[in-house]
């Protein structure tokens, strides 16, 4: 028994291993993408600057500041992207502790552990505080 478990525990240890490579390589591809994309404006933006006029220069400059407000964006999407799933889980975990029907479980549980289910005591989930 106590050997199963140290297998499952070596196996569960592999998975997560693997997993976090896989999201940490994910991220890593990602950002070294969004780098690219960013080099390939910039030049583009500086390979038109050279052939043109002051105002257009200028009309560069307002579609620039617009770019970079929306790189920043594309940024702060991704930092909410990877809390995410830790939020998720949060809200989850929050949710299976304060259910009303996982106190009951727990209750009769209990009750049962000690015998105490023939005595007349009834379980039932009170309305004051959802419990």
């Amino acid at each position: 028994d106590k050997e199963e478990e140290e297998e499952e525990e070596k196996k569960r240890n592999m998975r997560n291993m693997k997993n976090r490579r896989k999201t940490w390589k994910k991220r890593k591809r990602r950002t070294t993408m969004r780098r690219r994309t960013r080099r390939r404006r910039r030049k583009r933006r500086e390979r038109r600057k050279r052939g043109r006029g002051e105002e257009e220069e200028q009309e560069e400059q307002e579609e620039d500041v617009e770019e970079e407000a929306e790189e920043q964006n594309e940024e702060e999407e991704e930092e909410e992207e990877e809390e995410e799933p830790i939020r998720r889980k949060r809200q989850w975990k929050r949710r299976m502790t304060n259910s009303p029907g996982r106190v009951l479980q727990f209750a009769r549980r209990w009750c049962a552990e000690r015998g105490d289910e023939g005595q007349g005591r009834r379980l039932e989930v009170l309305p004051s505080d959802g419990r």
